[in-house]
This record gives structure tokens, sequence and C-alpha cells, in this order.
């Protein structure tokens, strides 16, 4: 893949999923991903039935790049926006490997957050000292119109944390407000990462993210250390770009 940013048709999703998947699995046997939640699920569900066949589920292990603390069985999970419709839908993920945040700690942003960061680093079998930070083989984020993605929203505290990997975050201005996040360490240390983003109401946001650079919007600040940074859109999304798509 080449470096740098690359605004791409989200039709063109399932193959690129198709390519970075095995080519994970080839080298390292597994398939490193992390998701994001909103209506992310529905456009990979469609990306994954176009390949089908071709899709190595059973060597995926996957993380969620934020969560929101409510029960699993809640529509404001992201995991049961998942669950619904990919999990349910593709029968070779393996349970084992979809990795959930601890219900029994969803009162408790804090210990969650330490929970989940604690499973990222047992997965890639790294310590937990603050010497390592995993790299993941893909991160899949979304977009709000406010400019946010995964719990890192405009003007936050959070945006500046550069300790944790997953942090808590309890006042989220979009309820619910307790969840946990990936921040920014985790996320630019990933070997690639991509926005999927669709939709009229996202045209203004990713004009000023993405061709003035505005970083008072989080994902501006999402600039990967690899270099591989892709953004996957439709024409509506892209309408107010200089190259819509």
């Amino acid at each position: 893949m080449s470096k740098g940013t690359e605004v791409i048709s989200v039709s063109a999703l399932s193959e690129f999923l198709l390519e970075i998947s095995e080519s994970s699995i080839s080298n390292n046997g597994v398939f490193n991903l992390a998701i994001s939640g909103g209506s992310m699920s529905k456009l990979l569900k469609e990306a994954f039935k176009k390949n089908e066949a071709s899709f190595d589920f059973s060597k995926w292990i996957i993380f969620f790049a934020d969560e929101r603390l409510v029960k699993f069985d809640n529509k404001d999970s992201n995991f049961n926006a998942s669950n619904e419709e990919i999990f349910k839908n593709f029968k070779s993920f393996k349970p084992e490997n979809i990795k959930k945040i601890d219900q029994n700690l969803i009162k408790n942003p804090k210990e969650c957050a330490v929970n989940y960061q604690e499973q990222i680093f047992n997965n890639f079998k790294l310590k937990n000292d603050g010497s390592e930070i995993p790299s993941f083989d893909l991160i899949l984020l979304g977009l709000g119109p406010d400019g946010h993605t995964a719990s890192l929203f405009p003007n936050h505290p959070l945006l500046n944390e550069i300790k944790l990997l997953v942090a808590p975050i309890t006042d989220s201005p979009k309820p619910p407000p307790c969840r946990i996040s990936f921040t920014y360490p985790l996320i630019n240390n990933a070997k690639v990462v991509a926005f999927i983003s669709t939709g009229e109401s996202k045209a203004e946001v990713l004009k000023k993210i993405l061709e003035l650079k505005d970083l008072s919007f989080p994902a501006t600040r999402v600039t990967p250390l690899s270099k591989q940074l892709f953004w996957f859109l439709d024409t509506p999304a892209s309408s107010k770009l200089k190259s819509p798509i």
C-alpha cells in the first residue's frame, strides 16, 4: 500500500479489507482489527457480503475502538450493533476472538478502561508497562458531524491523553455519557488506519478535515506513524471536496 492519505470510494472497502486481512494472516497468522460503532456495522456487513467466500473470519481478532458502558443488549452498545449486523450473519467469527468490555465493570469507567487495555496487551503478548504500544493491523474509525471519532470529542481533555492507551470518559457530550475509548497514542500506532464516512451530513466537516486540516476536529489529529491513512467516502459525503467521488 502507498504511503500517505488516500480518499477512496466506499465501494472499494470490501477489496481493501480482503487485501489487508489476507496479508496480515499470511504474515502473522491472525488479523488484529479494531472497529467503531455507529453505522459502520451495516457498511461492514455489506462489504463482507461481497467477498464472503474469500474472508477467513476465523483468524480475525476484533476489538472496539470505543464502547459505551451499557449492557450488551442495549441499543447504544457498539458490540450489540456489530453482533446484530456482523457476527450473527457471518458464523465463522470465533466468539473468543471478539474482545468485549467486562460487563461487571460498566459502573466503573476507570476500571473498565484499565481492564480493556490489559486485554489488548495480553492479545499482543506485550507487557503493559509503558515500554511498548501495541500495533493493530487496522483500526477502522467513524466520523461524527462534529468531527469526533471513537469517543474523542472536540475540546475534550481526553484529546491530550498521552499515558493511557484506553481511557475512560464520563462526560461524553453525546449520550450515553460513560464510555471508554482508544486514545491517539494507540490509534496512531496502528499499521493502517481507515475512516469510513457516508452521508451528506459529513460533507462540510470532511472538507475542513481533509482540505483545511482543521485541528479543532479530533479526526484531523489521527496521523498514523505508518503514514497509511485511508478515507472511504460515498458521493454525498465527498460532495464538498475539490475532487468529489
